[in-house]
């Protein structure tokens, strides 16, 4: 009885790492086959996160909007790459993405032709061994969870 709600714990906490790590490699392989159209730089610059794990502290997202159009219709991009969500870049990481891009520059914009307000500036899984961490993690405390519950 002791073992079951940290085991159940872990197992939920393991599902959850794999779901999230599973979803953003899929969507950076599959943001390879997004359209692509021509876009304009608005703004570009870094933000600082704060982490809300235990383990805390901040890191750094590059930030750049941009200006595009698909089928006559306007849209407002901010996303560097499909993985985005899950990538924790240092500071000078974040910089040197930004750094990259200013106002008024042409960019190609890659979008999803089925939902093309969901758009990116750099197609593919960028960072896969910030995804696949959480995936890792994952299989760790399904694993951790397992031992925890088969013991039971």
């Amino acid at each position: 009885m002791n073992n079951l709600v940290p085991g159940i714990f872990l197992l939920a906490m393991g599902a959850i790492l794999l779901i999230f790590g599973l979803r953003e490699l899929t969507r950076g392989a599959g943001s390879r086959s997004w359209a692509k159209t021509t876009g304009t730089v608005i703004s570009s610059g870094t933000a600082a996160v704060h982490s809300l794990s235990a383990r805390g502290g901040t890191y750094w997202q590059p930030r750049i909007s941009f200006r595009y159009a698909v089928g006559g219709r306007e849209f407002t991009g901010s996303q560097y790459s499909a993985s985005d969500q899950s990538v924790c870049y240092t500071e000078a990481g974040a910089q040197g993405i930004a750094e990259r891009f200013f106002s008024g520059q042409v960019v190609d914009v890659y979008y999803r032709q089925e939902s093309p307000e969901d758009a990116i500036l750099s197609p593919g899984m960028g960072s896969v061994a910030s995804c696949a961490r959480y995936v890792v993690l994952g299989l760790v405390a399904c694993g951790a969870a397992w031992k925890l519950l088969a013991g039971h």
